[in-house]
């Protein structure tokens, strides 16, 4: 074998041991990258496992309603590890805006118990009733008028309507622009019935009916108890209203 074949084969064996060495440097960093994602994978699903828990606590609190947002603040190392998770209880029950915290007892490895807290935000989801347009003071609503929007905010939301039954029929007590969220204090049962309306006086039980015209001595709104004067007798009367042009008398 002369010097130039020696020196071709030299450089094969650098070559393949460079290859040797690349995979041997690839199988280590492989090795060590998937140790590292194992670790993460593990310990996020602790954290999940604990904050899974923690949620479900917090949510039976609200009767397990599914229109709350719960978000937890720092979770401490300790509770990383599930199996040391003993108990559950509130140190603070959630108060009007939301907010509380969590009592967790924990196992610790010298046969002891450590409490470890929790805070945390509840938001609950709610429909928001919004004014298309400008509308005046006793104006009535329709549905037609409002658009809803469903947002997460603090507290119980008690300020503003439930339903759509609870703002369709209702009259505003004042003035308000277009693109408002209507609350429940600027809404009223809306008058079926105005002082000096024309109304049927309507006197029945299971076998008698007397029907006169009446004029209404103050307005009404729907089941209200209202004075109307007996048009044919100049009779004052009392009567509940039940309807737009009805009042009815017990006898």
């Amino acid at each position: 074998m002369n010097s130039e074949q020696l020196k071709v084969k030299s450089e094969k064996l650098k070559e393949h041991g460079y290859m040797r060495i690349r995979f041997v440097l690839y199988l280590l960093l492989f090795t060590i990258h998937f140790s590292l994602f194992t670790v993460c994978v593990s310990s996020a699903s602790e954290t999940s496992n604990i904050e899974v828990k923690l949620k479900d606590f917090i949510r039976k609190f609200y009767s397990e309603r599914e229109d709350i947002y719960i978000k937890l603040n720092h979770i401490p190392d300790s509770l990383k590890d599930k199996s040391r998770v003993k108990h559950i209880n509130f140190a603070k029950i959630p108060d009007s805006n939301g907010d509380g915290m969590c009592l967790v007892e924990v196992d610790e490895k010298n046969g002891r118990t450590k409490n470890v807290y929790v805070s945390f935000k509840v938001t609950n989801k709610k429909k928001m009733f919004i004014l298309k347009q400008s509308a005046k003071k006793g104006d009535i609503l329709r549905s037609y008028d409002v658009f809803v929007k469903e947002v997460y905010m603090n507290g119980n939301g008690a300020d503003y309507p439930l339903r759509m039954e609870d703002v369709a029929g209702k009259a505003l007590k004042r003035d308000i622009p277009a693109g408002t969220v209507i609350a429940s204090h600027v809404l009223e049962d809306s008058f079926v019935v105005q002082r000096g309306d024309t109304v049927n006086i309507v006197a029945e039980n299971k076998k008698l009916l007397v029907q006169a015209k009446g004029r209404t001595l103050e307005r009404g709104k729907m089941g209200d108890t209202i004075r109307v004067k007996n048009l044919t007798s100049n009779k004052e009367v009392v009567g509940r209203v039940a309807g737009s042009s009805t009042v009815k008398i017990d006898l």
